[in-house]
């Protein structure tokens, strides 16, 4: 009987030449083969032939200031279309998307992803302190008042975002608050004042970096796009955010 490889032999892991090791709180390695049925009329069964490859990581991110994890204290801004309402904010998300296509030929085994646009949307968990405002917007009869901009500071991360209002609710439960859900969705080009390398850069359309883990079950690596990215934040928790990464091509693998 021997010792295991657990996560304490984890020794390195970078993203953009950026050591994550002290914020990242796990990460997951996958390789997808894709396949086709070789299956004649006459057949029953066939036969799945592999015809292409693609490499995907993912990683949750601990949010840093000044080198300590973040929570939702952090959140000093958050208004719409001028209006601030940081005081009734519950929860929300900022998913920031990678629109993707393939430039690897019929001849190549691995895809080859490249960006092609940015998608991003909030969704929002607000408490009501006298009127459900937004749902109100939601309902006026026009469709010039759910578009403005929405400026959000939070864990160093200071963006000005233009958003279409695109979805609101108001909820009443027995033995809760009373709450508005509501999702954004882009409108135009965001405004970056600060923040965090990894999402600024997939939200401005810097999706291209080069990345290393040395797992002590061997040493990956290789160059990504990143493909999504959630930051989540949330009333009494740290804040964090979730990455997908897309190879370009093979990645180097390294045995321990």
């Amino acid at each position: 009987m021997s010792n295991k490889i657990t996560n304490l032999d984890v020794s390195l892991f970078t993203l953009g030449g950026v050591d994550f090791l002290e914020r990242v709180e796990g990460a997951q390695f996958d390789t997808d083969i894709l396949d086709d049925l070789c299956r004649g009329v006459a057949q029953r069964y066939g036969a799945k032939k592999g015809v292409k490859k693609e490499f995907k990581f993912s990683c949750d991110i601990l949010q840093h200031v000044s080198s300590t994890c973040a929570s939702g204290l952090s959140l000093s801004a958050f208004t719409w279309d001028g209006s601030s309402v940081v005081s009734e904010i519950e929860s929300f998300d900022l998913d920031v998307t990678t629109e993707i296509k393939f430039g690897d030929g019929a001849t190549e085994v691995f895809r080859w992803p490249q960006p092609t646009g940015t998608d991003y949307e909030i969704q929002v968990d607000k408490l009501i302190t006298s009127n459900a405002d937004w749902i109100q917007i939601a309902m006026d009869n026009n469709v010039t008042s759910i578009e403005a901009q929405l400026v959000l500071d939070v864990a160093g991360i200071d963006v000005s975002l233009p958003m279409l209002m695109s979805a609101a609710s108001h909820s009443i439960d027995g033995g809760e608050m009373q709450m508005e859900k509501v999702v954004f969705k882009k409108s135009g080009t965001p405004t970056v004042v600060t923040g965090d390398a990894l999402l600024i850069e997939i939200l401005t359309g810097d999706a291209y970096l080069a990345w290393a883990a040395e797992t002590g079950a061997g040493d990956y690596s290789g160059n990504a796009i990143m493909s999504s990215a959630k930051l989540s934040v949330k009333n009494g928790a740290l804040i964090k955010s979730a990455y997908e990464f897309f190879n370009q091509g093979a990645p180097s693998y390294v045995a321990a």
